[in-house]
């Protein structure tokens, strides 16, 4: 439509022109019925007629002058064209929306896909050090040490372990945001989970002599269902912070029984504390992400105020509630509530009684009388004898005589003659005839409970003591998925030489190819299934892994994922392919890797492994998952390959493993060179290539073993320098990154902190894809090893 069409007309002359037209239509009619026409009406009409052709000549010039105006003055909005132009401004902004929106979402995918390899990353680096660490630790207790180093020891293991959790919680923090964090249903024993919590904050509520107690009612059960690991991360941090804000005081965790179902139990945990007290202001908001009460409470007491962010959602999924009371000055109580499904045995179950159950206590007298009035108090009649083998030969003549008048309890100390001790554990618990008897070892570490054994701490009250002999008796004849661990006010002491589960139990047999590239790993893995009872055969790679499997017979090969010529994926591929084409039986293939996302359990099993463990190697995992894939009937096939190297004594080089791995993180890397080709690098001053401090405990504690591991260093360095040079020649990024972790590690091990922060630097860079001249940063790491190990040779006198 032209704009003079669109233009509005005059509507008076429209309505003049109308209306002259209807009147000359009715003089027409008028004249023509009368038949007359007389000389006053003629000239009216014909100045009628007049009139409305001069209407009508205006009509036409003004229309003229509209057509001249319209094309020198813009026309006047409609509102038709008003909301023309409106709409279109909001369809072009709605397009520039989209565009955006596509922007950022391809923005936040980065993000998202930048963050999880940051997690696989910053898993892989904690986890490569603990792999040293954990499996090392598990070995020492199972040796000769006295109580003291065994609560060290432990106290060790308890802390490294939880840094493994916290690692975990880490990994499952991208789960927790696209809300697909899954929680376990698992049996948990309710007070062995309050005395991880009370180990874990022992130390903290002694360095502020705080008191710290953890009691559960009793009519609360002790087995129950539901998820140990967020109920203990929930409890932990609600009394880390009871701790942190308590000067004067102490604080103190009750669990009680809210309700109760046919089906479930309602529990409440009650954390209290003597405090600082909240406001009901603070308190409001206290629940909210990077929120704590004031300000000043995070410059005085640090913390993110993420917590209790943390805690409130993992209340809520686990289907509970979370709240506080608190007043200022006078205290808080922060509680949360949780329905725990009861055990399907169970449902139907009340209190045990403990009246008239009979036993024997081999030991000490002393011992005998501290805790024979505890157990006379719950109603057990307990005799006291001195020698393991009269107390053996008392309970085979009194097994027949049923429960009314045979013994049903053993209480054996493992401190007087701990071997004379464990032989008579080994028997009550292998012998049929024996087998209603419930084993009770005072003073033992946590890690010796175990199906038909609990453990007390040394100085136990009557609530532990009760919690033990209940868990002990309530569960007849069938095998425990967790061990029995009484909970402790004070922190248990610990007995030397205690019989471990797994000791007590008859050990693995079979053959087992070990394929992993690194030496340090080889030599914790070797032991530990030495420890088991294994015969071990090892492969450097996945190649070589071939290679020994086609010459000889194994029962399952250990896989390790990443290793340089050829990866596990690839070797256990080729297996599976070669397997196919001769029709043979199928290998049992368990991988091990330090890397811990979501997916790669999948890509294990996927390139047809069959089981799959995380590292570092948890002794009673590794224990369950062979045993489990292990043939009943082992090979005895021998091939003529060379043994496996003697791992030196791990309880002497545990300090010093833990240290040195964990001392590049606190040495600052040398800055990186220039992008172009740079001349030779400079030589290196060796006044701080080692860490001394490293090198004096490792010579204090190996003696002669050390001068050997330097010397294995020196032979397999060189080698791996030769790969990342071809690696740089080839722009190969994977072989660099590999090839940069291992060194990294070895060198930390033997305290060379700077080629171990070199070869750290190189190895981040190559996983960020990062390396802008590969050939100059290969060769600045050499001539730091280069360095390092004249500085070793210097050191140690050796030629290699």
């Amino acid at each position: 439509m032209s704009r003079m069409s669109a233009m509005p007309r005059d509507r008076t002359a429209t309505a003049l022109l109308v209306g002259s037209l209807v009147l000359l239509a009715a003089l027409v009619v008028l004249a023509l019925w009368q038949m007359v026409l007389p000389w006053k009406l003629v000239l009216a009409a014909a100045a009628l007629l007049a009139a409305v052709l001069a209407v009508l000549s205006w009509l036409r010039l003004a229309r003229h002058w509209g057509e001249a105006e319209a094309l020198l003055v813009p026309p006047a909005p409609t509102p038709n064209a008003t909301r023309t132009i409106i709409l279109e401004k909001e369809l072009s902004a709605l397009q520039g929306m989209q565009k955006e929106l596509v922007t950022a979402k391809r923005a936040a995918e980065a993000a998202t896909l930048a963050k999880s390899e940051f997690l696989a990353t910053m898993s892989h680096e904690i986890r490569t050090p603990l792999n040293g660490i954990l499996p090392l630790l598990d070995i020492v207790l199972g040796g000769q040490l006295n109580a003291d180093q065994r609560d060290y020891v432990a106290t060790a293991q308890r802390s490294a372990q939880e840094l493994l959790r916290i690692v975990d919680d880490i990994l499952d923090y991208s789960k927790v945001e696209a809300g697909k964090l899954e929680l376990e249903n698992v049996t948990l024993n309710l007070r062995d989970l309050l005395d991880s919590v009370q180990a874990l904050m022992d130390k903290a509520a002694e360095s502020k002599r705080l008191s710290l107690r953890l009691s559960v009612d009793e009519d609360v059960r002790t087995l129950l269902r539901g998820d140990p690991v967020r109920i203990r991360q929930v409890l932990s941090n609600l009394v880390g912070n009871g701790l942190k804000f308590t000067e004067r005081g102490g604080v103190s965790v009750r669990v009680s029984k809210r309700a109760e179902t046919p089906t479930h139990e309602e529990l409440v945990f009650a954390v209290r504390d003597t405090g600082i007290g909240i406001t009901p202001e603070a308190a409001a908001r206290l629940f909210q992400p990077f929120t704590q009460a004031e300000s000043s409470t995070t410059r005085r007491y640090g913390g993110t105020g993420l917590g209790l962010t943390i805690c409130k959602k993992l209340v809520e999924l686990m289907g509970g509630k979370i709240g506080l009371r608190s007043e200022p000055g006078k205290g808080s109580v922060f509680w949360f509530s949780l329905p725990l499904a009861k055990l399907p045995g169970e449902v139907a179950q009340g209190r045990l009684s403990l009246q008239g159950v009979r036993g024997l206590y081999v030991g000490s007298q002393r011992g005998y009388e501290k805790l024979n009035p505890l157990l006379a108090g719950l109603g057990l009649q307990v005799e006291f004898l001195p020698q393991p083998a009269e107390a053996l030969a008392r309970l085979r003549r009194s097994a027949p005589l049923g429960r009314s008048f045979g013994h049903e309890l053993l209480v054996a100390e493992m401190g007087g003659a701990p071997g004379e001790t464990q032989n008579l554990v080994r028997n009550v618990l292998r012998e049929p005839t024996l087998e209603r008897v419930r084993i009770l070892l005072p003073g033992a570490p946590a890690e010796a409970g175990g199906p038909r054994l609990g453990v007390l701490p040394r100085e136990p009250d009557e609530s532990a003591l009760r919690a033990a002999l209940e868990s002990l008796f309530a569960l007849s004849s069938h095998t425990r998925p967790q061990p029995l661990i009484a909970r402790a006010t004070t922190p248990p002491a610990r007995a030397p030489a205690a019989a471990t589960a797994n000791e007590l139990e008859p050990p693995l047999r079979g053959r087992v190819l070990l394929v992993e590239d690194h030496p340090v790993n080889q030599q914790v893995a070797t032991k530990l299934l030495s420890r088991l009872g294994l015969e071990v055969v090892q492969a450097n790679h996945g190649s070589e892994a071939l290679d020994l499997l086609g010459k000889g017979v194994f029962d399952l090969v250990l896989m390790d994922c990443q290793m340089p010529i050829m990866d596990g994926y690839a070797a256990t591929r080729e297996l599976r392919r070669r397997e196919a084409l001769v029709n043979s039986a199928r290998m049992p293939v368990i991988a091990m890797t330090a890397h811990a996302m979501a997916g790669d359990r999948e890509k294990c099993l996927d390139s047809g492994m069959d089981d799959y463990l995380s590292k570092p190697l948890d002794r009673a995992l590794l224990a369950r998952t062979l045993k489990q894939w292990l043939p009943s009937t082992p090979v005895e096939e021998a091939i003529p390959v060379a043994p496996a190297p003697v791992a030196p004594d791990p309880g002497q080089v545990l300090r010093v493993a833990a240290r040195a791995a964990a001392a590049p993180s606190r040495i600052t890397p040398p800055p990186l060179r220039p992008s172009f080709a740079p001349p030779a690098p400079p030589p290196v001053a060796s006044g701080d290539l080692l860490d001394e401090e490293v090198l004096r405990d490792l010579e204090d504690i190996m003696g002669d073993e050390l001068k050997p591991l330097v010397t294995v260093f020196l032979g397999d360095s060189p080698k791996r320098i030769a790969m990342l040079e071809q690696s740089a020649a080839q722009n190969d990024i994977n072989g660099l990154s590999q090839q940069a972790h291992a060194l990294k590690s070895a060198s930390a091990n033997l305290g060379a902190k700077r080629m171990s922060a070199e070869a750290k630097t190189l190895e981040l860079a190559a996983r960020a894809g990062q390396v802008d001249n590969p050939v100059a940063r290969v060769a600045q790491l050499k001539a730091m090893y280069l360095a390092t190990a004249d500085a070793l040779r210097e050191r140690f006198g050796v030629r290699a």
